[in-house]
């Protein structure tokens, strides 16, 4: 799912068509009865990242359907160019932006929640990144009630216009968000390795040749810390005033590369024990 690391896709036609995508994993918990009347387990409680993904992909749903109403309202206007039917593609018009506005709500509420899962790793600059959400979530709130008042052409161009801008710092703020939360749960992977990595190294059953092998692993951990300050950077990338420049696949290919060496790292801490331990 686009929440859990892939990037999001964004159309640039700012009018009605921009808006967040997911795919979708729906797990199904089912439970049977025994003929003694056992008691049935308790119903996890539902995780709440799962349940903020559940009315996102619900309100984009609702999107789409609103948008093809909004091209079918406007092809029949372009075909007639009635006064009835320049009302009705205005109409859709409102309720197509409106319901992107209610999924882009329900999306950056959804990722900011699953920031919470690895923020441990570095708290500080993931709380800035749910803050940077947030601020954008209450836009979108706010906009919820802006639109619909919206009642001439003027002003909606108006509108659209002012959130073209708007859109590009918010593509920057969603993305670097989730290279953060990717950068989040490798770092937690690292620190989990090098606490392996010093058990190995204090347990007496691995003989002491193994330690030149053990402190190769520092460099290998140097180059993923160094991968994750290089994704990270991309993200600081200067933006323009008119089109977003993804930088995205840039910061994937260096979170690719520190997950290659911690891969690496846990295939060497095997080798290890499996050449060095002995009883």
């Amino acid at each position: 799912m686009i929440l859990t690391g892939a990037s999001p896709s964004f159309a640039q036609d700012s009018t009605v068509s921009a808006s967040p995508s997911a795919d979708t994993v729906t797990p199904e918990i089912t439970a049977t009865a025994s003929a003694t009347a056992t008691p049935a387990p308790p119903t996890p409680t539902p995780r709440l990242f799962d349940q903020y993904k559940k009315d996102y992909l619900f309100q984009y749903d609702q999107y789409q359907q609103d948008y093809l109403v909004y091209v079918d309202k406007k092809r029949v206007y372009t075909k007639y160019g009635t006064i009835t039917t320049q009302k009705e593609k205005f109409s859709a018009a409102i309720s197509a932006i409106n319901s992107r506005n209610k999924a882009f709500k329900s999306y950056l509420l959804a990722l900011r929640v699953l920031l919470d899962d690895y923020k441990s790793a570095n708290p500080t600059q993931t709380e800035k990144n749910q803050i940077d959400l947030g601020k954008w979530e209450a836009w979108f709130a706010e906009q919820v009630t802006v639109v619909p008042a919206i009642n001439n052409d003027d002003d909606l161009k108006k509108w659209t216009e002012d959130f073209k801008e708007k859109y590009i710092v918010i593509q920057g703020v969603i993305y670097t968000s989730l290279v953060q939360h990717e950068i989040n749960l490798r770092q937690l992977t690292l620190d989990r390795l090098q606490d392996i990595a010093t058990d190995i190294r204090n347990n007496p059953n691995i003989r002491p040749e193994s330690q030149q092998w053990i402190s190769s692993l520092t460099v290998k951990s140097d180059l993923v810390s160094t991968s994750f300050n290089s994704s990270l950077t991309y993200t600081r990338k200067n933006q323009s005033q008119t089109k977003f420049s993804n930088f995205y696949p840039d910061s994937k290919i260096e979170l690719i590369k520190g997950n290659n060496y911690l891969r690496e790292i846990s295939a060497d801490l095997k080798l290890i024990v499996t050449k060095f331990y002995s009883q």
